[in-house]
């Protein structure tokens, strides 16, 4: 069988959104969310002639430049480089240049590394010597996850983790904040001269809402709130 192209030709006409657009992006039967998110990063920052402009609202190029600001509640780095790989799209080689961001919002998103510290501190203190009997021998407790050390803040291709914290708009707003930042930072990358705009991606943000629900301060109307959010500070944004 001859190899299919990275872009389906009835898909290409749809990966061009126009500017300051909010775009939903939900799984289909035979195109899963993480399939189409990756043909729109191809189409975005592949190197093809034209693929890099942006499309103004009657389908002319500006002549800006695309820049992508990706951040994952589901899928790890790891994924999103060997997956865009396939597709003849190196992610490291391109956030090297200035053109790319990861954000993960998995690996650590409610990891506490305060607790794991007073943990490790409280079961390293050393007992008071008794004249006493011994006591018998018990077996060590299992590590919880409060114990387990913390993984390293940064590795090459990630540009922030995020960590939740508190409770409600509060905890969102510190997300916004963390987000914002990445994308300030990829915006002042480059040549100055060099106009560009940014396109978030936000992939599973509804896995935020389940792991947070009312419990902590957080319904579909918050959660709404903060992508629209998130839109006034990328002039585009995609979801799934």
């Amino acid at each position: 069988m001859p190899a299919q192209p990275p872009l389906p030709p009835l898909l290409t006409p749809y990966l061009s959104p126009p500017e300051s657009s909010l775009n939903v992006i939900s799984s289909v039967l035979a195109a899963t969310g993480n399939w189409l998110v990756l043909r729109f990063l191809y189409a975005t920052l592949s190197a093809s002639p034209g693929s890099g402009a942006v499309t103004g609202i009657d389908g002319s190029e500006t002549g800006k430049k695309r820049k992508v600001v990706l951040l994952s509640f589901l899928r790890n780095w790891d994924f999103w480089r060997s997956e865009a790989k396939k597709l003849g799209l190196d992610l490291a080689r391109l956030a090297d240049k200035g053109l790319f961001a990861y954000i993960d919002g998995l690996s650590e998103l409610f990891y506490a590394p305060a607790n794991a510290s007073a943990a490790s501190t409280q079961s390293g203190a050393i007992p008071i010597r008794s004249t006493g009997p011994a006591p018998t021998r018990t077996p060590q407790p299992a590590p919880g996850p409060g114990n387990t050390s913390p993984k390293p803040s940064t590795e090459p291709g990630v540009a922030r983790r995020l960590h939740f914290s508190g409770n409600g708009t509060a905890a969102l707003d510190g997300l916004e904040r963390d987000i914002v930042s990445v994308i300030n930072q990829l915006k002042s990358t480059g040549d100055s001269e060099d106009e560009s705009e940014v396109v978030l991606i936000v992939d599973q943000p509804d896995l935020l809402l389940a792991a947070t629900g009312p419990s902590r301060g957080i319904g579909a109307t918050e959660m709404t709130e903060w992508v629209m959010g998130l839109q006034q500070v990328s002039l585009q944004s995609g979801y799934v």
